[in-house]
Order: C-alpha cells, then structure tokens, then sequence
C-alpha cells in the first residue's frame, strides 16, 4: 500500500509538473498575442494619423479650389469691365478725332 502512495504521488507530481509547461507555454503565447496587439495599435494609430492628416489636406485643397474659382470669377468680371472702358475709350477716341477734324488750321 506504502508503494502504492508514492507511485501515486510520483504520477501526481508528473501531472503538476507538466501543467507547470503547459502554464508556460500558455504564458509564452499570451505574451506573443499582446506584443502582436500592442503593434497593431500602433498600426492603427498611424493609419489614423495619416488619414486625419490626408482629410486635413483635402479640406485644405477644396478650399484653395474654392479661392481659385473666386478669384477666377473677379478676373473675368474685371476683364469685361476693363475691355468695356477700352470700347468706351475708343468711342471717345473717335469723337474726338471728329470733333478735331471739325477745326482743321
């Protein structure tokens, strides 16, 4: 019976000693699992980041685009304006050039 009692606890202590591997294997592959997590979120961070910043740009662009038409807007305003007083000048041009004509010496 007496050796009965020691091959059990051997068998017993066998067992506890490969759970205590299997504990550290599992412990291995927990700290793998949370180095793997810990790089994707950084990952994710970066990706984030880079798509704030991408957004910000775009906004940035539409904006600039929205200055462009604008201004594109007042070029062509300003350049009717201006081909308008050259017609105006031209018309007055001609009057006086009649009007000179008139008093010849």
């Amino acid at each position: 019976m007496a050796e009965r009692v020691q091959c059990e606890n051997r068998e017993a202590i066998e067992v506890i000693g490969r759970i205590g591997v299997a504990i550290g294997e599992l412990d291995e592959v927990q700290t793998a699992v949370a180095s793997a997590i810990e790089e994707q979120n950084a990952t994710t961070s970066e990706i984030v980041r880079s798509v704030t910043e991408a957004a910000g740009g775009s906004g940035e662009i539409a904006e600039r685009n929205r200055e462009l038409v604008q201004l594109s807007g007042r070029t062509r305003s300003d350049a009717e304006r201006t081909s308008r007083s050259a017609q105006e000048l031209s018309g007055l041009g001609d009057d006086l050039a009649r009007l000179v004509g008139k008093y010849r010496w």
